[in-house]
């Protein structure tokens, strides 16, 4: 479970474009599969508390949307120029999407904060749990650090700011993933 957690984590925050078609880029490591990683790590700990039922429940919602931007965003591999109309029509579906997907990223980007916000309520619960004062307030530092991150990480995309949000968002979901191993081993969440 830890490594799955992790490897979701690296998903929903890195991205690696591979150029598979002129104009055509492929993201080798996309956010629906991060999602997707943290909602079995959720949907497989939610007997432990609540707060993971949560988590895996926005992750699977989160998967669904950036599932369907990674599918519009390979639209130009489509056939072009030929009588079948109905390449034309999905062309034309999936574009719209793209555009809609494409204009709100920072939007879906900083709404994939929410899972970890559930991540940081069940962590915080184990801990309080076992008494563990320093790993809940831990927890509780990483809780409003995400729900800062959110609205600050979309003014950021959205104005002239001089860095991208992704610069925010890695360093504090590196030390994230490191702190939830350290959980999940300590209280054998796996």
């Amino acid at each position: 479970m830890i490594l799955l957690l992790i490897l979701g984590l690296i998903f929903t925050v890195f991205s690696y474009f591979f150029e598979i078609a002129p104009g055509i880029a492929l993201d080798v490591l996309p956010d629906f599969v991060g999602f997707l990683l943290i909602w079995h790590v959720g949907n497989k700990l939610e007997e432990k508390t609540k707060w993971f039922k949560e988590a895996s429940i926005f992750a699977a919602i989160l998967a669904a949307i950036h599932f369907i931007g990674f599918a519009s965003s390979l639209r130009g591999l489509l056939p072009q120029n030929t009588t079948f109309a109905d390449s034309d029509i999905l062309r034309f579906i999936l574009s719209g999407v793209g555009v809609v997907y494409e204009n709100g990223y920072p939007i879906f980007y900083a709404l994939g904060f929410v899972p970890l916000i559930f991540l940081c309520l069940a962590f915080r619960k184990i801990a309080e749990r076992d008494d563990n004062r320093p790993l809940s307030a831990v927890c509780l530092v990483f809780l409003w650090i995400f729900i800062i991150l959110i609205p600050v990480y979309i003014a950021v995309e959205f104005t002239a700011f001089p860095i991208e949000g992704w610069w925010l968002a890695v360093p504090i979901v590196a030390v994230f993933a490191i702190v939830s191993a350290i959980i999940m081993k300590k209280y054998k969440l796996d």
